[in-house]
């Protein structure tokens, strides 16, 4: 069965009087001589509801509104520009010339080869961050792609539902996970297929290239790849350029006519019946004579370059060095409560950011800092936005709680201030929101990359997973991604089972042929670092001539204090979004300039909050000061030289936000070194 979808022409379809928005009853304002409607935004309402409703494109709203660049919201007063195509116009006052007939209407046929789209999936990516990138439900995936219930692997295609044909407003992920205002304004989706261009996806979908642009800030032409999805509002393209010309009909007149009752039936002058007929004094009964004709004709469109894509592209995401860098950091500090070590963590972080900026300051560039303690509270959190200086924030470091991190976020959205979230891990923002920077890589992109990087480097050892049959399978994530990884490449590898207790023999009996051997413990507990140590150490002493290496988990990082000389003796690596050496020359100038300007030592944790604000603030104020606002767009020109974080964003989407892909294998060598692997 077909769906049509019909994509109007602006200013050249006929509308019936029902579409257009009862402009009578609304408030009108004149702003430098023109005038305007005073319009409130519904809800669900986006750019191509306003334009069925008065004529006017994305782009001429934005014009005239420049809040609305990053999408409308349920509320907002904006300004409609009155014009010809703005006013009420009736079935009779629309022009009925055969060309416009021709071009009146275009309309899509969806269907059921394309009620839905193509997605890839790429390494990390989770059906539940597929269905949140979306906003739809996750068995609406499963329903279209059978068999993704048991999982998806790095790039299998899979079909995704269209939820604009049906006009409908996507479900909710979960009962948490409820659409934002920005999302509601059914984008068609649309994959990018070989030889398009965005000139002809513009043409497609009856839109401007620059709305294309603005809701994807993540393509350009020269970054325009196949096979990746673009979201896009149809519909709004700006009013067609028209021209006029004269034509000519031949007339014969009649009995008793006259020039002048002649020019009076055509609606003309007699000078214009004489200009098109040289040489005319008189007429006479059945002479043939030529009638002047005015008509209005449709100015072929011309396909924009590359190069002329380009401006509009700078002209949106124009990136300048900015003489003073303004930043406010909104955290839980909880100066009005006795302090706890939670707010203290959040002190130490500040007190860090300082030392950045310091460090800023001296090579040159001016930073204001705005800080505020939000309380750990939504309200004083909104109460902070309102304040008059945040007009003028370039970025905005959140706070860790998800309710908070989705507040600024939408007022960033709006205001086109950049959102640093370097604590929280659960808040989905990032999916969908342009502005968001998350500093640490979620789970499951950190398991595919460190799978893809281990298999990189220890592809050529003997590798052995460790499995305790005491622990829980939630805690087998990572290894069960290494072993299908592994399966995938056709690598073998071994599994030794124990019970609650590795025995030594055990791993005799299995590598007594073996020279070069790599050991994965199937979880990162305490518990099983503490069942296999010393049996592994045991048996390294027992096989010298044996190249044995230990694999291990994030959280081994915070058990270094307690296992440091065995983790050298089994040469170990692991894993971690974080890491601070401590005997690093840069680490130790820091740490004593911490102590010297703070007069106390860094607070304990994982990871250093001290170092995590010093990381953080060297690379955002340096990228805002060389890039400005859009340095985003510029993230693959910066790099960091961090203490603890190093920083490589990406892209989840088209329009989503940035995640922060870098981590490292820190090695524990045999020669009693640290050496921190990047890549």
């Amino acid at each position: 069965m077909k769906v049509r979808l019909y994509l109007s022409l602006i200013a050249i379809t006929i509308f019936s009087l029902s579409g257009f928005c009862q402009t009578d009853k609304l408030p009108r304002k004149n702003v430098d001589g023109k005038e305007f409607y005073i319009y409130t935004v519904d809800k669900s309402e986006g750019f191509y509801a306003l334009f069925r409703k008065f004529g006017t494109s994305q782009s001429d709203i934005i014009k005239y509104n420049p809040e609305a660049k990053n999408g409308l919201k349920q509320s907002q007063t904006i300004l409609i520009p009155i014009d010809d195509s703005t006013e009420n116009t009736s079935r009779n006052e629309v022009s009925t010339n055969q060309q416009e007939k021709n071009n009146q209407e275009r309309v899509f046929e969806v269907n059921s080869g394309n009620k839905f789209f193509n997605h890839t999936v790429k390494r990390g990516e989770t059906l539940y961050a597929i269905a949140l990138m979306y906003q739809i439900p996750i068995k609406d995936i499963t329903d279209a792609n059978p068999g993704t219930e048991q999982g998806i692997r790095e790039g299998a295609i899979l079909k995704i539902p269209q939820s604009y044909q049906t006009g409908k407003v996507p479900e909710p992920v979960s009962s948490q996970d409820k659409p934002k205002a920005d999302t509601n304004e059914q984008f068609i989706f649309h994959t990018i297929e070989s030889g398009e261009t965005l000139y002809s996806v513009s043409k497609k979908y009856n839109t401007e290239i620059e709305s294309i642009l603005l809701n994807n800030p993540g393509i350009s032409p020269s970054h325009f790849n196949i096979g990746t999805v673009l979201r896009i509002i149809p519909g709004i393209k700006k009013a067609v350029e028209k021209a006029t010309k004269t034509e000519y009909t031949a007339y014969k007149v009649q009995k008793n006519e006259t020039l002048y009752s002649i020019a009076r039936h055509f609606n003309i002058s007699v000078d214009d019946i004489i200009a098109c007929n040289p040489g005319l004094k008189s007429i006479k009964k059945d002479q043939i004579i030529n009638i002047p004709k005015t008509v209005q004709y449709i100015v072929p469109e011309k396909a924009l370059t590359n190069d002329e894509i380009d401006r509009i592209y700078n002209r949106l995401y124009k990136c300048d060095k900015k003489e003073a860098v303004n930043v406010a950091v909104i955290l839980p500090f909880m100066l009005n409560n006795k302090p706890d070590s939670k707010s203290n963590l959040y002190i130490d972080y500040y007190q860090g950011l300082l030392m950045a900026v310091d460090s800023l300051k001296r090579k040159g560039t001016s930073v204001n800092l705005y800080v505020y303690d939000s309380e750990g509270s939504d309200a004083t959190v909104r109460s902070i936005l309102n304040k008059k200086e945040m007009s003028a924030i370039d970025m905005i470091i959140a706070p860790e709680q998800d309710s908070q991190i989705e507040i600024i976020a939408d007022y960033a959205l709006k205001h086109n201030i950049n959102v640093v979230n370097s604590f929280s891990l659960k808040s989905n923002e990032v999916t969908h929101n342009a502005k968001i920077f998350q500093t640490n890589i979620p789970h499951s992109y950190l398991y595919a990359e460190a799978s893809n990087r281990f298999i990189k480097k220890f592809r050529n050892k003997e590798i052995v997973f460790l499995n305790s049959k005491e622990e829980g399978s939630s805690s087998k994530e990572f290894s069960k991604i290494l072993k299908d990884d592994l399966n995938k490449e056709k690598i073998t590898y071994k599994e030794l089972n124990f019970d609650s207790e590795l025995k030594v023999n055990a791993l005799d009996d299995m590598l007594n042929q073996c020279s070069n051997v790599i050991f994965v413990p199937t979880s990162g507990s305490r518990t099983m670092l503490s069942k296999i140590m010393a049996p592994l150490v045991t048996f390294s002493n027992d096989h010298s001539d044996m190249d044995i290496s230990l694999f291990g988990y994030p959280e081994w990082i915070t058990y270094t204090n307690e296992q440091l000389n065995n983790y050298h003796k089994l040469n170990t690596f692991i894993f971690s979004r974080f890491y601070a050496n401590v005997t690093d020359n840069d680490y130790k100038d820091f740490n004593s300039k911490y102590h010297y300007w703070y007069n106390q030592n860094m607070v304990n944790a994982y990871p250093l909050y001290a170092v995590l604000g010093f990381d953080t603030g060297l690379y955002f104020l340096e990228a805002l000061r060389k890039y400005g606002h859009n340095f985003g767009n510029k993230t693959h020109n910066m790099h960091s030289k961090a203490l603890q974080t190093d920083f490589q964003f990406e892209r989840i989407n088209n329009w989503s936000g940035f995640i922060n892909k870098s981590f490292y294998f820190v090695n524990f060598t045999p020669a009693y070194n640290i050496v921190k692997i990047k890549n």
